[in-house]
């Protein structure tokens, strides 16, 4: 009997239209608090995933022209090495992480391609890094990637940014300032972000980029981070001389050396050995 009437007492429950909304909402509310309790170690990470997961399905069809089109440049002129790019910045916790973009320019002037002009133009060069999102090597949003010989130059106060991963956007959106950014304003703003960001604060920022769209505002907000490496801004300052920045990226060539391939090794000493062969036929 008591079965009977507690089946009866969730049929009415269900077919009351209020009480099952109430119910809805209640659900609802439950996932919002746990996605905003859990969202800095697990949920920050999960809809990374989606979101590289999303983006690559809707974009394949790109992918998979600017492949084709690239290979069949490189098949007809072989002044590609190949149809990807990969540069190494600092990922979190300073650790060296590789991020793709489609190749644009000509490995024997080191100019765009007219192919690779209409890339860079449409900003459909950097596509590749969605696979890096989904990866989860960057995040949706994050701090600026800093290359690897830039690393080295960051003060250990400020180096508490590398603690996030680097992110397609970042806290800079936020900045309203009257002058031009600087390095420092972006570490600034970065180690404030470390500190507060959640998934509010990272909402805030992806919504910023829309409404400075909007307005009409370009990439100047961000100042000198967007026109010049960090060792280059230093250099100019005195504050670090050419040498130290040679020396910096001579230690970035011998990682870089180091993670080759056997086959690419053998690539390039066949690629030497044409060369030298059609000087000597010249």
């Amino acid at each position: 009997m008591t079965n009977l009437l507690s089946t009866v007492q969730t049929e009415s429950f269900f077919n009351d239209p209020y009480a099952l909304l109430l119910f809805i909402l209640l659900d609802i509310f439950l996932a919002a608090v746990l996605v905003i309790v859990a969202y800095r170690p697990f949920f920050k990470y999960a809809l990374d995933f989606l979101c590289g997961l999303f983006l690559c399905v809707i974009t394949l069809p790109v992918w998979l022209t600017v492949a084709v089109v690239s290979k069949i440049y490189i098949l007809r002129t072989n002044r590609f090495q190949s149809v990807f790019t990969a540069r190494f910045v600092a990922g979190k916790n300073g650790k060296p992480i590789a991020l793709h973009s489609f190749t644009v320019l000509d490995s024997l002037d080191k100019q765009p391609t007219k192919f690779g002009n209409f890339l860079r133009k449409t900003g459909i060069e950097h596509l590749p890094i969605i696979f890096d999102l989904l990866l989860l090597k960057v995040s949706v949003v994050g701090v600026k990637p800093l290359l690897l010989s830039d690393e080295k130059f960051v003060s250990e106060e400020d180096y508490a940014r590398f603690s996030v991963r680097p992110g397609l956007l970042n806290p800079l959106l936020l900045e309203e300032s009257t002058h031009e950014c600087t390095y420092e304003d972006m570490f600034h703003s970065d180690i404030r972000y470390v500190h507060q960001y959640g998934f509010f604060k990272d909402v805030q920022i992806f919504f910023m980029l829309f409404i400075r769209k909007i307005r009409g505002e370009k990439g100047d907000i961000f100042g000198e981070t967007a026109k010049k490496d960090y060792a280059q801004v230093l250099v100019e300052r005195g504050e670090i001389s050419q040498e130290d920045t040679a020396e910096a990226q001579l230690q970035v060539d011998t990682f870089m050396e180091e993670l080759k391939s056997p086959q690419e090794e053998e690539e390039e000493d066949w690629n030497a050995y044409e060369d030298y062969e059609d000087d000597e036929e010249e």
